[in-house]
């Protein structure tokens, strides 16, 4: 069974009542295209030669090489594969792509329609944060900044990933000294014998410790993300953020391969002529 996670942004969408294919369903449609026996990855690599995809809608092809029901689907891809095949279905359809994302318009169907923005009005961390920050991508940012004060010499940093920022970050911690003496021994009377070069280690920096005092050794920039509405993202990254599962060689969401087909209208429509890039690790695809 697939590890589910919940995404980690706000959809804002007004949800139709039924799903697009359960309407064609309910219509005596097909939702998706006959696969003649196919299994949907064999459908996949079928429809992705000789241009077995052209002139047919992307939704009716994204939804006929999909496993499961209207609303909850799996799709033997990684979040790229599905890419490879969605940029496949553009080129079979090159100079027309733009009339067959769908059979019908998206104000058909839904009142509002929008990629997977993270927009917020307070600070997830925290509401009482103060101020904001536009990075070089255009995510607007928590710019609320912590004084982090304790023993310098006794302070270890470690990294970490931050999902609320979407960054690796650092965490300071502030270590006491104890004494390199196994527990077992020290439960015992006195000073365990054979140990004592270790006991006098250890009070010196007890010592040490109590004699120093704490200062400001960093400033923590809570840097959680409250705005993506200016950042244009890749086709990779949006299916990345509607993806529900952990796996990387399947993917799964919460809507049918129609409603796929129309967040992918919705990536093409971010920059004019359709610039926006198809691949995270690569802006210029």
């Amino acid at each position: 069974m697939s590890s589910l996670r919940i995404n980690s942004f706000d959809q804002n969408l007004e949800i139709m009542p039924i799903p697009y294919a359960f309407i064609k369903v309910m219509n005596k449609e097909d939702p998706f295209l006959d696969r003649n026996g196919r299994s949907p990855k064999e459908q996949a690599k079928y429809l992705m030669k000789n241009e077995n995809m052209k002139g047919l809608y992307l939704g009716a092809c994204l939804d006929s090489i999909r496993w499961g029901g209207e609303i909850s689907v799996m799709y033997e891809f990684s979040v790229s594969g599905l890419v490879d095949f969605i940029d496949n279905w553009m080129k079979q359809n090159q100079g027309s792509f733009e009339k067959l994302f769908h059979e019908k318009k998206i104000d058909e169907l839904y009142k509002e329609f929008k990629l997977p923005y993270i927009e917020k009005e307070k600070c997830t961390r925290e509401e009482s944060h103060r101020g904001k920050i536009k990075d070089l991508l255009g995510v607007v940012r928590c710019a609320h900044e912590t004084p982090i004060e304790m023993r310098k010499s006794f302070s270890e940093r470690m990294d970490f990933y931050d999902p609320l920022s979407q960054l690796r970050k650092y965490e300071y911690l502030e270590v006491e000294p104890s004494p390199h003496i196994p527990s077992d021994l020290l439960e015992q009377d006195g000073i365990p014998k054979g140990w004592e070069e270790e006991w006098r280690e250890y009070l010196k920096e007890e010592e040490r410790y109590d004699n120093e005092e704490p200062q400001v050794i960093a400033r923590d920039l809570c840097l959680s993300i409250l705005s993506e509405r200016d950042v244009v993202f890749s086709l990779e990254k949006i299916l990345e953020k509607l993806k529900e599962n952990l796996e990387s060689y399947t993917s799964v969401f919460t809507f049918d391969g129609w409603d796929m087909a129309f967040y992918v209208k919705r990536w093409w429509e971010q920059k004019p002529k359709g610039k926006a890039p198809l691949y995270e690790m690569n802006p210029d695809t």
